[in-house]
């Protein structure tokens, strides 16, 4: 059984672990685009059967993670840059409707908590442990919008990013220039200013975009 198993994995489904390991090993590349998927060898690894982890390639095929051949094989979806530029485009709009909407109703301990992941989120890091914390200082400002709906479409959309996000975090230099918007957008936030929030938002959206397509992915995995 892999070291993955024995995270604390509480009242989890078989296939949710399933799920949430072989996830992340294709996030953080230990499966790379184009991979054939040994459903077989991957049950043995994971200390499970066939039966969870063909239900879990099925949810990761529902996210355009995986691509079932029929009658063939299962193998980890290519890199593409055109469909994620269409998330991106979906996310220029509503991130920053959900930060100006928190911007305005966060309470005085979720904005305390969110200058809190900032500050984590600019301690160095892994590619990997700056995936999470930046993603979870995002999440806390979109989260606290208070719509459920909004929220939900948005961890949808930064589900099918954060594969991508992991290469723009191994140069130094564009960590340190999102880190500073960063900054930005949480002290416009934390000061209530939705407005500025918001258009902080969009640039920083737009801008890491830009980042992700300058850093040379191949498409074609």
């Amino acid at each position: 059984m892999s070291d993955a198993v024995a995270m604390p994995y509480v009242a989890l489904t078989k296939t949710e672990i399933a799920y949430k390991i072989i996830r992340k090993d294709i996030v953080e590349g230990v499966l790379r685009p184009g991979m054939i998927i040994d459903q077989e060898a991957l049950a043995v690894r994971l200390g499970l059967s066939t039966t969870p982890v063909r239900e879990a390639l099925r949810l990761l095929e529902s996210e355009d993670l995986v691509i079932s051949r029929r009658h063939r094989n299962t193998v980890v979806a290519p890199l593409d840059l055109e469909q994620l530029k269409d998330t991106y485009n979906v996310r220029m709009e509503l991130d920053p409707k959900a930060v100006a909407l928190g911007a305005r109703v966060a309470t005085p301990e979720q904005r305390k908590e969110i200058k809190k992941l900032l500050v984590l989120a600019e301690m160095d890091q892994t590619p990997v442990e700056g995936l999470h914390s930046n993603r979870a200082m995002h999440r806390a400002m979109y989260s606290s919008c208070g719509n459920a709906v909004l929220v939900q479409i948005l961890d949808n959309l930064w589900d099918r990013c954060d594969r991508y996000r992991v290469a723009t975090l191994r140069d130094e230099e564009q960590v340190k220039v999102a880190i500073d918007e960063h900054r930005l957008i949480v002290d416009a936030f934390v000061a209530g200013e939705s407005e500025e929030a918001a258009r902080l938002m969009l640039e920083h959206v737009s801008a890491s975009f830009e980042r992700i397509d300058h850093s040379a992915i191949d498409a074609d995995g």
